[in-house]
């Protein structure tokens, strides 16, 4: 299974219905989709580009876990909330478009992204969740709203390169925000 088109009128891909097919490397999506299931397309290590349409505004856990050759995503302006692990091990993801709406990004969502190199955090988000961007080895650039105000547990481990984080607050929020370990 290589090439997917699937037909208009589909409104919802399920739990895991392409997990693990390696050989996945392109697919087509009608603008009925509104929602990605959890696992949809885990370990499809031939994925290299996705575009999501733009009525889609749920994308479940895992939904693109070990796609490695993944290389850009933008996320439609629909979805207000990115799930655990959504992209952990797409080791080609260097771009992501995160639309202003989303108020929430969980646990590792962007985990061993190594080719990921900068990050703009929507106003809406207030919690930076556990190893978000742990091992994100060439990520130099992070951008934070002044809504940030927890940054959890062990978030830029492994980000040797991280330089630059853009605080977009006064000074005393900062100093105000709970950092992790």
């Amino acid at each position: 299974l290589t090439n997917i088109e699937i037909p208009e009128g589909v409104t919802s891909i399920e739990v895991g219905i392409f997990k693990d097919c390696s050989s996945l490397s392109r697919i087509k999506f009608p603008q009925t989709i509104t929602s990605i299931g959890d696992y949809a397309f885990q370990s499809c290590s031939n994925l290299t580009n996705i575009d999501i349409p733009e009525n889609v505004t749920s994308i479940g856990y895992n939904a693109f876990y070990g796609c490695k050759n993944l290389m850009s995503i933008i996320i439609p302006e629909g979805v207000t909330m990115i799930k655990d692990n959504t992209f952990w091990g797409c080791r080609s993801l260097a771009s992501v478009t995160i639309p202003k709406g989303v108020s929430s990004i969980g646990t590792s969502v962007f985990n061993e992204c190594r080719s990921l190199t900068s990050i703009v955090i929507p106003k809406g988000v207030t919690t930076i969740k556990n190893h978000t961007f742990f091992n994100c080895s060439n990520l130099t650039s992070i951008t934070l709203s002044e809504n940030v105000t927890n940054i959890e547990n062990q978030v830029f481990t492994g980000c040797s390169k991280l330089t630059d984080i853009i605080y977009n607050g006064t000074e005393e929020q900062f100093k105000a925000i709970k950092i992790g370990l």
